[in-house]
């Protein structure tokens, strides 16, 4: 009775277990990435701050409002000095000498108002614009960066996990025909030189799916990484689906036919975008260069309080106001040299970006090729399981009547687990040139 009550808590449990491992679809594996993965952390906070500099940069048109104290104290023989001086003036002529103390406090409180600072405040606010558009493109690239790779990943994992399948199969079928031909070696009916053939195919297997299952392990890691997880995070994926749908092929045709009229847009695409915004920005830096020759100006105001000998603002008071300009006329060569440096870093910026929306383009023909290709290895491997699985029953009937050699059927075995094999790269590779596909042309899912 003890035990059928432990079995039946067993059984509970490991339903209970079932029901908590939750299939891992990809769409799931997406949003995952989306909330854990440390570039998309990344990259939001960085669009956060850039936020946060684009409200900084206006800051430069409001008036800056100090209030400065100073402290200072006299020495013994100077305080006595000046106190006796100061006696015998106010002793002939009452009231005319000034106080004196041998710690002062001077109290100023200053008003600066920006009017016009060499365009940098316009310079300034144009840049943190650019840089808050470079950052949210820069966002925007890394989630379809991130849901390219998680992608990638996904496919690989769906990949190892059938090609572990497979060589687990193969496994099975030399151990099956190891046992076949050891027993007719004991009637009579194969040769020693048979057993051991497949005997080394058996080790063979054997090594064959413990790298199979290393690769599954080490694909495994790689998603969990991916999604922000624990590197030794366990999750429950689905079997690869072989059968490719006729939307994805008619994605195929698609893709085929872009750019043969009109060019690919690649200009539409975040990270192009986001590397013409460091275009714009070093025109910026060039103008701001320029603006160091300009004059600037500013409303100034300053509320004085009487030096005395208290620390808190007290006494007699009095304020100046006026216009402040500061008119550039040698700088060191600062100024000169400045624009000359960013003409030539705006020049290498544009020669930048060029080269980077060359290699972009290169990149989406490359897709775009690829994805052919792979179309048509995944209609080559489905033609190549059937005849191999046809000629494997041929010859497994054969090897029945003993007309088929140990060679015919090792090579029709390994001809059909090999078909099996290039069959599931081919949907796995067709599957992952597809998602770069939608990369490049930023149609990913983010």
């Amino acid at each position: 009775m003890k035990k059928h009550f432990v079995a039946i808590v067993a059984a509970v449990l490991l339903l209970a277990a079932a029901a908590q491992a939750e299939e891992l679809t990809l769409d799931k594996a997406i949003d995952l990435a989306m909330q854990l993965n440390q570039s998309v952390k990344q990259a939001d906070y960085q669009a956060s701050s850039s936020d946060w500099n684009f409200a900084k940069s206006f800051s430069a048109w409001l008036p800056r409002v100090v209030y400065d104290e100073n402290w200072s104290r006299l020495d013994l023989n100077s305080y006595t000095a000046a106190r006796d001086e100061a006696n015998l003036i106010n002793r002939l002529a009452p009231g005319t000498s000034a106080p004196v103390y041998r710690d002062s406090y001077s109290k100023t409180l200053g008003v600066t108002q920006p009017i016009f600072n060499g365009i940098g405040e316009w310079v300034a606010i144009d840049s943190a614009y650019l840089n808050r558009m470079g950052a949210r493109l820069a966002d925007e690239d890394t989630r379809l960066q991130v849901v390219l790779n998680v992608k990638e990943a996904y496919y690989n994992v769906l990949k190892t996990h059938a090609l572990a399948g497979v060589a687990r199969e193969s496994l099975n079928l030399a151990h099956e025909s190891l046992r076949m031909y050891q027993s007719r070696l004991a009637v009579g009916m194969s040769t020693p030189s048979d057993v051991l053939r497949w005997e080394a195919q058996e080790a063979s297997a054997d090594g064959a799916l413990a790298a199979a299952e290393n690769s599954l392990a080490l694909a495994k890691m790689q998603l969990a990484t991916l999604i922000g997880g624990a590197v030794e995070a366990e999750y429950t994926l689905p079997a690869i689906d072989l059968q490719v749908a006729d939307s994805d092929l008619g994605r195929v045709q698609e893709a085929t036919l872009a750019g043969v009229k009109t060019p690919l847009p690649i200009k539409v695409h975040p990270a192009v975008k986001a590397m013409e915004t460091n275009n714009d920005l070093a025109k910026q830096q060039t103008v701001g260069a320029v603006g160091r020759f300009l004059p600037r100006i500013n409303f100034l105001y300053n509320y004085n309080w009487t030096t005395n000998d208290q620390i808190q603002p007290n006494g007699m008071t009095s304020w100046v106001m006026g216009i402040g300009v500061e008119i550039p006329l040698f700088q060191g060569g600062s100024a000169i040299t400045g624009v000359g440096q960013s003409v030539e870093l705006q020049q290498a910026t544009a020669e930048s970006v060029e080269l980077f929306e060359r290699t972009f383009l290169q990149r989406a023909h490359a897709a775009q090729m690829n994805l052919h290709s792979a179309a048509l290895r995944v209609v080559a491997g489905r033609k190549g399981v059937v005849a191999a699985e046809m000629d494997l029953a041929i010859i497994n009937k054969r090897a029945e009547i003993g007309t088929a050699t140990t060679l015919d059927q090792l090579d029709s075995q390994l001809a059909y687990l090999q078909s099996k094999s290039d069959l599931i790269g081919a949907v796995g590779d067709f599957r992952s040139a597809l998602a770069e596909w939608d990369y490049v042309t930023a149609k990913a899912k983010n």
